[in-house]
Protein backbone atom coordinates (compact mmCIF):
# COMPACT_ATOMS: atom_id res chain seq x y z
CA UNK A 1 0.00 0.00 0.00
CA UNK A 2 1.51 3.36 -0.93
CA UNK A 3 1.83 6.09 1.71
CA UNK A 4 -0.96 7.99 0.00
CA UNK A 5 -3.93 6.68 -1.50
CA UNK A 6 -6.00 8.85 -3.98
CA UNK A 7 -9.46 8.34 -5.70
CA UNK A 8 -11.23 10.68 -7.81
CA UNK A 9 -15.15 11.68 -7.12
CA UNK A 10 -15.98 11.91 -11.28
CA UNK A 11 -19.06 14.42 -10.77
CA UNK A 12 -16.93 16.93 -9.10
CA UNK A 13 -13.66 16.18 -10.37
CA UNK A 14 -12.54 16.28 -6.42
CA UNK A 15 -9.38 14.21 -5.68
CA UNK A 16 -9.38 12.84 -2.12
CA UNK A 17 -6.22 11.31 -0.76
CA UNK A 18 -4.98 9.59 2.60
CA UNK A 19 -1.51 9.97 4.13
CA UNK A 20 0.46 9.65 7.19
CA UNK A 21 -0.19 12.19 9.28
CA UNK A 22 2.57 15.02 9.79
CA UNK A 23 3.83 17.44 12.70
CA UNK A 24 2.01 20.11 10.69
CA UNK A 25 -1.28 18.07 10.52
CA UNK A 26 -1.92 19.11 14.54
CA UNK A 27 -3.75 22.08 14.71
CA UNK A 28 -5.65 20.70 11.98
CA UNK A 29 -6.79 18.17 14.16
CA UNK A 30 -7.02 19.94 17.12
CA UNK A 31 -9.52 22.71 15.53
CA UNK A 32 -11.80 19.66 13.44
CA UNK A 33 -11.73 18.33 16.75
CA UNK A 34 -12.94 21.22 18.62
CA UNK A 35 -16.02 21.73 16.05
CA UNK A 36 -17.21 17.88 15.68
CA UNK A 37 -16.70 17.17 19.69
CA UNK A 38 -17.08 20.57 21.84
CA UNK A 39 -20.27 19.56 23.34
CA UNK A 40 -18.88 16.20 24.85
CA UNK A 41 -15.87 17.39 26.11
CA UNK A 42 -12.59 19.11 25.76
CA UNK A 43 -11.74 16.82 23.00
CA UNK A 44 -9.50 19.43 21.24
CA UNK A 45 -7.07 19.08 24.00
CA UNK A 46 -7.87 15.14 24.00
CA UNK A 47 -6.93 14.35 20.68
CA UNK A 48 -4.36 17.03 20.48
CA UNK A 49 -2.92 14.73 23.17
CA UNK A 50 -3.48 11.32 21.51
CA UNK A 51 -1.80 13.29 18.47
CA UNK A 52 1.27 13.77 19.97
CA UNK A 53 1.74 9.87 21.38
CA UNK A 54 3.83 8.24 19.90
CA UNK A 55 2.10 4.95 19.56
CA UNK A 56 -0.93 6.42 18.11
CA UNK A 57 -1.28 6.10 13.69
CA UNK A 58 -3.19 8.98 12.52
CA UNK A 59 -4.41 9.26 9.17
CA UNK A 60 -5.84 12.85 7.24
CA UNK A 61 -7.43 12.57 3.95
CA UNK A 62 -7.15 15.66 1.97
CA UNK A 63 -9.41 16.72 -0.94
CA UNK A 64 -7.30 19.10 -3.44
CA UNK A 65 -4.69 19.22 -1.43
CA UNK A 66 -6.82 20.21 1.65
CA UNK A 67 -7.44 18.38 4.94
CA UNK A 68 -10.85 17.78 5.19
CA UNK A 69 -10.96 14.41 7.81
CA UNK A 70 -8.58 12.70 10.39
CA UNK A 71 -8.74 8.84 11.88
CA UNK A 72 -6.30 8.35 15.25
CA UNK A 73 -6.02 4.52 16.45
CA UNK A 74 -4.01 3.11 18.60
CA UNK A 75 -3.72 -0.71 20.36
CA UNK A 76 -4.78 -0.17 23.62
CA UNK A 77 -5.27 -2.82 26.90
CA UNK A 78 -8.76 -4.32 27.11
CA UNK A 79 -10.91 -2.35 29.27
CA UNK A 80 -13.06 -5.74 29.83
CA UNK A 81 -12.41 -9.49 30.98
CA UNK A 82 -11.49 -10.43 27.28
CA UNK A 83 -8.55 -11.86 27.14
CA UNK A 84 -5.54 -9.74 27.84
CA UNK A 85 -4.50 -8.68 24.63
CA UNK A 86 -4.54 -5.12 23.10
CA UNK A 87 -7.98 -3.86 21.31
CA UNK A 88 -7.26 -1.63 18.27
CA UNK A 89 -9.12 1.22 19.53
CA UNK A 90 -9.98 3.63 17.27
CA UNK A 91 -9.37 6.68 19.67
CA UNK A 92 -10.68 9.78 16.75
CA UNK A 93 -12.33 9.81 13.80
CA UNK A 94 -13.93 13.42 12.24
CA UNK A 95 -14.69 14.89 8.57
CA UNK A 96 -15.21 18.43 8.18
CA UNK A 97 -18.93 19.31 8.17
CA UNK A 98 -18.73 20.47 4.25
CA UNK A 99 -17.67 16.79 3.73
CA UNK A 100 -19.83 14.86 6.12
CA UNK A 101 -21.81 11.52 3.73
CA UNK A 102 -19.18 11.78 1.19
CA UNK A 103 -17.49 8.79 1.56
CA UNK A 104 -14.38 10.07 3.61
CA UNK A 105 -14.92 8.87 6.66
CA UNK A 106 -15.82 5.83 5.71
CA UNK A 107 -12.46 6.11 3.17
CA UNK A 108 -10.35 6.67 7.08
CA UNK A 109 -12.28 4.15 8.87
CA UNK A 110 -10.89 1.34 6.67
CA UNK A 111 -7.56 2.59 6.53
CA UNK A 112 -7.53 2.84 10.27
CA UNK A 113 -8.97 -1.20 10.14
CA UNK A 114 -6.39 -2.20 7.32
CA UNK A 115 -3.43 -0.67 9.44
CA UNK A 116 -4.80 -2.51 12.74
CA UNK A 117 -5.08 -5.69 10.99
CA UNK A 118 -1.49 -5.68 9.38
CA UNK A 119 0.18 -5.04 12.92
CA UNK A 120 -2.40 -7.13 14.83
CA UNK A 121 -0.53 -10.10 14.64
CA UNK A 122 2.42 -8.90 16.15
CA UNK A 123 0.83 -7.71 19.33
CA UNK A 124 -1.86 -10.57 19.00
CA UNK A 125 -5.28 -8.30 19.10
CA UNK A 126 -8.04 -9.65 17.46
CA UNK A 127 -10.70 -6.87 17.45
CA UNK A 128 -10.89 -3.15 16.99
CA UNK A 129 -13.23 -1.10 19.38
CA UNK A 130 -14.39 2.42 19.23
CA UNK A 131 -16.41 4.61 21.52
CA UNK A 132 -19.49 6.83 20.42
CA UNK A 133 -22.24 9.26 22.17
CA UNK A 134 -25.79 6.72 22.57
CA UNK A 135 -27.84 10.02 21.58
CA UNK A 136 -25.23 10.35 18.55
CA UNK A 137 -27.38 8.28 15.65
CA UNK A 138 -25.58 9.22 12.68
CA UNK A 139 -22.68 7.85 13.91
CA UNK A 140 -23.70 4.75 15.80
CA UNK A 141 -25.52 3.75 12.55
CA UNK A 142 -22.30 4.65 10.68
CA UNK A 143 -19.87 2.36 12.45
CA UNK A 144 -22.86 -0.30 12.76
CA UNK A 145 -23.15 -0.60 8.91
CA UNK A 146 -18.69 -1.10 8.81
CA UNK A 147 -19.70 -4.06 11.07
CA UNK A 148 -19.22 -2.24 14.55
CA UNK A 149 -21.88 -4.13 17.27
CA UNK A 150 -22.97 -2.37 20.67
CA UNK A 151 -20.64 -4.12 23.59
CA UNK A 152 -22.37 -4.40 26.98
CA UNK A 153 -20.80 -2.32 29.37
CA UNK A 154 -20.92 -0.29 32.47
CA UNK A 155 -22.23 2.95 32.82
CA UNK A 156 -19.67 4.87 30.64
CA UNK A 157 -19.96 8.64 29.99
CA UNK A 158 -18.09 11.60 27.92
CA UNK A 159 -16.51 14.37 30.32
CA UNK A 160 -19.99 16.37 29.85
CA UNK A 161 -22.08 13.70 31.03
CA UNK A 162 -23.46 11.96 27.43
CA UNK A 163 -23.81 8.49 28.00
CA UNK A 164 -20.93 6.45 25.86
CA UNK A 165 -21.78 3.39 24.50
CA UNK A 166 -18.40 1.15 23.60
CA UNK A 167 -18.88 -0.81 19.48
CA UNK A 168 -16.69 -3.79 18.73
CA UNK A 169 -15.61 -5.26 15.71
CA UNK A 170 -13.57 -8.26 14.67
CA UNK A 171 -10.12 -7.47 12.71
Amino acid sequence: MSAVERSQDEACGAVLALRPAGPNDRGFVVSLALESFARLGDYDRILGGWFDHADVVTSIATVDGSPVGYVLWAFVAPTDDAPLRPVADIVGLGVSAEWRRAGIGRALLDRALLQARTAAASVRAERAALSVAEDNVAARSFFERAGFVPKPSEDTRYPRGQRCLRLVKPL
